[in-house]
């Protein structure tokens, strides 16, 4: 690839021209912002040693995304929930999905390679990704913690997940 040419699965840095809110939940039991969950396991979109947050673009987004990773029990630990608000000005960057054929395979190898370029590149603080679960509507955002656009980055108070009675063991 030549010197600044657009790597294979990823947009261009783009403003989406407006605000959005994506949500963080995790368990009450660790940071809600600091990457370190990613960075010890791995994830979908980043292999693990790599320090990212992972959030959704819905709230009901977020608890399908804890749904379809947790066992039951563990549903009745306390989950909190972060509320971070991307401003509008703030670039981000988008996974090609035409580009990456392979993204939902269970390897995540596809999908990581993606995912780390986006990291080593450093372009934008915010990567928007497909939902495995929520597909083809909703999207994810992976957000680089240690870059420098995260200053421009705004958070609510965290909050407790209420979580439906119907959905607990």
């Amino acid at each position: 690839m030549a010197h600044g040419a657009r790597p294979t699965g990823l947009s261009a840095p783009v403003d989406l021209g407006r605000p959005i809110s994506v949500y963080r939940v995790a368990r009450a039991a660790y940071p809600l912002f600091d990457g370190s969950g990613a960075a010890r396991f791995g994830a979908r979109w980043t292999s693990a040693g790599r320090p990212v947050v992972y959030s959704s673009g819905s709230y009901a987004g977020a608890l399908l995304e804890i749904l379809a990773h947790a066992r039951r029990p563990d549903l009745e630990v306390q989950y909190r929930c972060l509320v971070i608000h991307i401003s509008s000005g703030t670039a981000i960057q988008e996974v090609v999905v035409a580009e990456v054929p392979d993204w939902t395979a269970a390897d995540y190898l596809s999908s990581r390679a993606v995912g780390d370029q986006w990291l080593d590149r450093a372009e934008t603080a915010v990567l928007r990704v497909p939902s495995i679960t929520g597909r083809p509507h909703e999207h994810n955002y992976i957000i680089n913690p240690q870059h420098q656009d995260v200053r421009k980055l705004d958070f609510d108070e965290p909050h407790d997940v209420v979580w439906d009675a119907r959905l607990r063991p």
